[in-house]
Formats: C-alpha cells, sequence, structure tokens
C-alpha cells in the first residue's frame, strides 16, 4: 500500500457536492485538540465541566473528552466528564481521541464500563513521515497496529454507541437505518437529535423481536426428528411398538405445537417488545412536543393510560 493512501486530501475532494443539502453536525474539540496548543493553559475540572454544559446548551451533538490512553491523570478527568454526561443526562456524545494501539483504547474501554454510558473511540492514524521516524514505525507495523487497535474496540463496544451486535448485525446497515429515521423528524439542534437517534435505537431493537420469535421456532422445529427418536428409545422401553410412535400425525402434532415459542421465551418476547415499544412512544411524543415548543405552537396536552400489562 502506498502511503498516500493513507491520507485523505481534502483539495481532491468533489467540489459538486451541494453542501446547501447538507446537515452537519458538530464534535467539538476543546477539550482535547483544543488543548494541544503550548500557548494554551489546561483549564480546571470544573471549568470542563461547565464547558460541556455550555456545548450542551448550544446544541453541539458530540465532544471529545480527551486522551485517556496520555496517562493516570487524563483517565480521571476523562472518567469524571463521562460521569458528568451521565448524571446530569446532558444530550451531548462523548467520545475519547486514540492513536490506533490498543494501548490507547484500552482505557476508553475501562471508563465506559466504570461509567455505564457507551463513549465513542476515535482513532486516528499516526501516519505521517516525522511520527514514523520519530516512532521507528514502518507501514507495515502501523497497519498491523491499526487492526488490531479497531478489533479491540469493536469487540468491546466502541464502535460509537451503536446498538449492533458484532457478528450478527451490520453496521452499514445500522446507519442507513439511522439515517432514514433521524431524516424524517427533520430535528434541530443537539437535544432533537438526540430525541430522534434514540428513536432509532429503540426500532432497531423492536425489529429483533420477529427475527428472535422465528429462530426460536426454526429451532424447535428443527429439534423434531431428535425428539422423536428419543420419544421412540423412550417408547420402545416401555413396549410400544415404534410404528405407532413415528406416524404422520404424530409428527404433524409436534409441528403444530412448535409453531409458536414456548410459554417462558413467549413470556419474554412479550415484556422485551411491550417495554421498548412503551419506550419508544413517548420518546416520539417527547420529539414532537419539543419540537411544537420551538415552533412557537402549545403541544396539545394528552392524558395516556397504559393497559397492555400482563395479566394478573
Amino acid at each position: 500500500m502506498d502511503e498516500r493512501e493513507l491520507i485523505y486530501d481534502w483539495n481532491e475532494a468533489d467540489r459538486a457536492f451541494d453542501w446547501s443539502r447538507a446537515k452537519v453536525d458538530l464534535n467539538d474539540e476543546t477539550l482535547r485538540d483544543g488543548l494541544q496548543s503550548p500557548s494554551v493553559r489546561d483549564p480546571s475540572l470544573d471549568v470542563k465541566k461547565r464547558l460541556l454544559h455550555l456545548m450542551a446548551d448550544l446544541g453541539i451533538v458530540a465532544a471529545d473528552i480527551g486522551l485517556p490512553g496520555a496517562g493516570p491523570r487524563v483517565v480521571e478527568q476523562v472518567r469524571a466528564l463521562a460521569t458528568e454526561i451521565r448524571d446530569q443526562k446532558l444530550p451531548i456524545f462523548p467520545n475519547c481521541a486514540a492513536r490506533t494501539v490498543i494501548a490507547d483504547v484500552e482505557p476508553i474501554v475501562r471508563v465506559a464500563d466504570e461509567v455505564g454510558i457507551p463513549i465513542e473511540a476515535a482513532t486516528f492514524i499516526g501516519s505521517s513521515p516525522i511520527r514514523q521516524y520519530a516512532e521507528d514505525w514502518t507501514l507495515e507495523r502501523i497497519l498491523k497496529s491499526s487492526e488490531e487497535a479497531v478489533t479491540y474496540a469493536v469487540k468491546h463496544g466502541l464502535r460509537s454507541d451503536a446498538p449492533v451486535i458484532p457478528e450478527l448485525e451490520s453496521f452499514d446497515d445500522w446507519e442507513r437505518h439511522r439515517e432514514g429515521i433521524v431524516a424524517s423528524f427533520e430535528p434541530e439542534g443537539g437535544f432533537e437529535t438526540y430525541l430522534a437517534v434514540r428513536i432509532a435505537k429503540l426500532a432497531w431493537r423492536l425489529n429483533r423481536v420477529p427475527r428472535y420469535e422465528t429462530e426460536m421456532v426454526a429451532h424447535n422445529l428443527d429439534n423434531i426428528g431428535r425428539d422423536m427418536q428419543i420419544s421412540g428409545i423412550y417408547g420402545l422401553a416401555l413396549g410400544i411398538p415404534s410404528e405407532e410412535i413415528g406416524t404422520e400425525d404424530k409428527i404433524d402434532e409436534q409441528v403444530s405445537r412448535r409453531l409458536l415459542p414456548s410459554r417462558d421465551p413467549m413470556e419474554r418476547i412479550i415484556r422485551y417488545e411491550g417495554h421498548l415499544h412503551r419506550q419508544l412512544i413517548q420518546t416520539i411524543r417527547e420529539l414532537e412536543a419539543t419540537q411544537a415548543r420551538r415552533k412557537g405552537d402549545r403541544p396539545s396536552p394528552l392524558a395516556r393510560l397504559d393497559v397492555s400489562g400482563s395479566p394478573v
């Protein structure tokens, strides 16, 4: 691979692209890249928290909250900022910078697990000739290190906060799903975008329900042969002729019984689907009310009674 293939030249970008139709989200780098200049003083943690609140107030979608691979002090500050976002329910998505080395990605995994919120790993490849000279990195080492770091990040769920099950679901399908849902609501500002993305996530998870049900039924049907064989062995031990056990009527009866999931999986499906559906409807209503207030409309007061609970 030519080294130039690792560098994206914006000067060569398609000049025919209509930027007037594009929606631009801002990722604020004040708390990380903004502190790289030697003339900048690193502010206190309280000031950094205040900056997070100001970013959220401005409708900025995401913020880089640090590079925890730089050392224990930065890890502690990243943990504190992530906790502030969680506890204050700030409508802003956190991410952390990291070189494409596992040593930089691992602290992000640790903080995300400890705080309990998704944190995106904003990885970058150190591919400049200066870095290669200073670190004595060859192109082969850069490629190998990048592959290992990205694999580690995805394995530990750091491919942003996408609700995608690795190797079972497609990140590309999720991106198309998310973009379509968000575009349909035409959100403005960080909070509306947050609600629209939440709706997309809930709808994505709801789509798993019919797949799970289908897989459960298929699994039960696949086991008919094995179960009939076991029944035959047990029947013979009781003196029941094998031809009375494996009849077409018996097989048809087994198929009919397994066209629906059994009781325990069915109850799990109902609870899971009901929980997600309620959250989805609530989030849609909250987004609609937020948009109505922004447009100067008065949201209609609604009285709602949830009667979808399980019977006693």
